[in-house]
């Protein structure tokens, strides 16, 4: 028995974060200096507004921050609970080099070898080619919104049918490594179903 497709769930944190950012975003800014004392517990969106010199420094001086911490972090879910005090999501960590996607448990990896991989014979094929030529034969996919190389290990493939709404959508893995072939890897959460089909579908497509 499945969820339905939406629903509305107020004790989501995503769905919350989007009510205080509609909240944040339809009120009138406010200059640093005409802010009057106040007191209140909140959340408060500071606006930069100047040279982008500064604004890329800025991130850049976060990318280190965020650096130094994951190093005095051992497990894989200390570096997720770091990544996320430092207000990184999981997708944009990724695209930086940051963390890798880490597999729960053994059996669940060897389930998925079983059940998500493409047929034997296709990652014969697979495995011939490069990255850069797995990475264009999804793109060329009219469901794929996008197939990025990760450190020259792995082609991370993105569905326009990810509803980001559902956890399980968020935490599902579809990526191509020369080990393992084409992988398509289930995390914690429920997946929408129009997801699980463009999954489906997918996987018979590029092993056409």
């Amino acid at each position: 028995m499945r969820l339905p497709d939406a629903f509305f769930d107020p004790a989501e944190p995503r769905l919350i974060g989007h009510f205080v950012a509609l909240a944040l975003i339809s009120q009138d800014r406010v200059r640093l200096d005409a802010i009057q004392p106040m007191y209140g517990a909140g959340v408060y969106a500071i606006y930069y507004t100047g040279p982008e010199d500064i604004r890329k420094k800025n991130e850049a001086d976060h990318l280190a921050r965020t650096i130094e911490a994951l190093a005095l972090c051992d497990e894989h879910d200390e570096q997720l609970a770091c990544l996320k005090r430092m207000g990184w999501l999981l997708d944009d960590a990724i695209k930086a080099g940051l963390i890798e996607v880490a597999t729960p448990v053994q059996a669940d990896v060897d389930q998925t070898q079983e059940q998500d991989a493409v047929t034997a014979g296709d990652l014969v094929e697979l495995r011939g080619a490069s990255l850069e030529q797995v990475a264009k034969r999804a793109n060329d996919l009219p469901d794929v919104r996008s197939a990025r190389i990760w450190k020259g290990k792995r082609v991370y493939i993105d569905l326009y049918a990810k509803d980001h709404t559902f956890r399980g959508d968020r935490n599902h893995q579809l990526y191509y490594c020369a080990d393992r072939g084409l992988v398509s890897q289930h995390g914690s959460g429920i997946t929408s179903s129009n997801f699980d089909e463009a999954v489906e579908k997918f996987l018979a497509n590029f092993a056409a």
